[in-house]
């Protein structure tokens, strides 16, 4: 079992709560949180491989800071998703290492200070990343610093860029990503008759704007009201429900629920014994083959982009901006149309409609 499935499994395990440390000292003074000092440099892992130095020693208790916090949401007293989780773990193990690659020789997280933050948004910045990454991996530092009750060290990300605009992330779509119009050369019959269950995934995400994980972990039973759940998988752990209102829709469900029938993996649209991860990771190798990829220029996901714009134009009677159409907000069934969209994506702010519909 890898070092990193430890962690998560410990996280699920846990009953977290939400008990933020209100000092370094408390943190240090905490045995349950197992930080190693300087004394550990030079000592073997535990599989006598090698021996530890500064870095292993830091990456050490970054991870005790995980186990304890690292399913908390950073203001509410709730959890985040696993999805969350992961890209904070990731995010850490980076920081980490980028910093003793640069020769800065920490052993706890505590000395993480002014320098070292400037020297990670000017490596991020000067490498070209994209303002909603570099935003992402601030905040996600900004989480961490606050575990440990530093996060005024932190500051604004504006102050330490050395083009401010970097810092502002693009929320509405600059270009459509819907699979309308494109060139893309797309077997689909092919696809279908190869790999039916991937292809279904596919219509689901086409016919009811799901995200992929949602499409794969779908219980496909119909409510009474006509509706089908979407809450394994959702992002957020948020549950919502669509409506079945046309009839590519209604088809889409029945051959749904006939896989479901004959897959018998408790309704779920999965083969026994495969992992979410396996099974996602087969999904994208059968849509590169059959010509749905980024270098094709069409990638799932647009499916998603497909539907609410879709959506927005039926309910709306206009295109939409991504689509050389306009959003009157003062037209009632424009405001309508979003706020449809909204809820059956799955997101809590309207806003959000921006990034599919420009």
């Amino acid at each position: 079992m890898s070092r990193e499935k430890r962690f998560f499994d410990r996280i699920e395990a846990e009953d977290r709560g939400e008990s933020l440390v209100k000092s370094p000292e408390d943190i240090m003074n905490d045995k349950s949180y197992g930080f190693w000092g300087a004394e550990k440099i030079g000592s073997l892992h535990k599989d006598g491989r090698n021996q530890l130095g500064p870095r292993g020693v830091f990456l050490h208790n970054v991870r005790a800071l995980f186990y304890e916090h690292g399913g908390k949401h950073a203001h509410r007293e709730k959890t985040v998703s696993m999805l969350t989780r992961m890209a904070r773990y990731k995010t850490l193990m980076q920081i980490g290492n980028t910093l003793h690659d640069a020769g800065y020789k920490l052993i706890s997280p505590f000395s993480i200070d002014d320098k070292h933050i400037q020297y990670l948004v000017t490596l991020w910045e000067e490498g070209g990343q994209s303002a909603s990454t570099i935003t992402n991996k601030y905040t996600i530092l900004r989480t961490f610093m606050r575990w440990m009750s530093l996060g005024s060290r932190v500051g604004d990300l504006k102050k330490r860029l050395k083009d401010p605009e970097r810092a502002v992330r693009r929320t509405a779509a600059e270009t459509d990503k819907t699979w309308d119009g494109k060139d893309a050369v797309v077997d689909y019959d092919g696809f279908a008759k190869s790999s039916p269950l991937e292809f279904l995934y596919l219509a689901l995400m086409k016919e009811f704007g799901l995200r992929i994980q949602e499409a794969i972990m779908l219980d496909p039973t119909v409510t009474g009201n006509g509706e089908i759940v979407i809450k394994h998988g959702a992002k957020g752990g948020r549950k919502r429900t669509c409506p079945i209102e046309t009839d590519a829709q209604e088809d889409i469900i029945a051959e749904a629920n006939r896989m479901a029938r004959m897959l018998s993996n408790n309704n779920r649209l999965t083969r026994k014994g495969k992992t979410l991860r396996a099974v996602k990771a087969r999904f994208y190798r059968e849509c590169n083959k059959y010509g749905i990829s980024k270098k094709n220029g069409i990638v799932p996901h647009g499916l998603r982009h497909g539907y609410a714009n879709d959506l927005y134009e039926s309910l709306s009677g206009s295109l939409s901006p991504i689509k050389g159409g306009t959003y009157d907000k003062h037209d009632e069934k424009h405001v309508l149309a979003k706020k449809v969209i909204s809820r059956n994506l799955g997101h809590n702010r309207v806003q959000v409609t921006d990034a599919y519909l420009g």
